[in-house]
């Protein structure tokens, strides 16, 4: 992600990128605004998706969360999973999506 997409509107393009989540029964439900850390959640009754890309350190952060009393979550990424990539949104987003739609069993 540019920062000609920060300015015009992250949460749009997350939301399109992400949208794949609806295979697995999930909704958008809501964006998490912050200048630094956008983000938006998607939610299949009480469980949600947050999908985050933090560009101070340039990579995406993805949690699961079984219910609104699961605050931290579980990392639906490997661990260092950044290694070797390029710090930029565009080339971690096939990654992401990748490992995303292998943790949800979708096609």
């Amino acid at each position: 992600m540019t920062w000609k997409d920060v300015f015009l509107n992250p949460y749009k393009r997350m939301k399109r990128d992400f949208s794949f989540l609806a295979k697995a029964g999930f909704s958008f439900d809501s964006v998490s605004k912050h200048n630094i850390r956008p983000a938006i959640v998607f939610k299949k009754g009480n469980q949600f998706i947050c999908v985050c890309y933090d560009y101070e350190i340039e990579r995406f952060e993805v949690s699961y969360h079984l219910n609104n009393d699961d605050i931290l979550g579980n990392s639906m990424l490997p661990i260092n999973w950044e290694n070797n990539m390029k710090k930029n949104y565009q080339s971690q987003l096939s990654y992401v999506q990748n490992c995303i739609k292998t943790r949800l069993n979708i096609a």
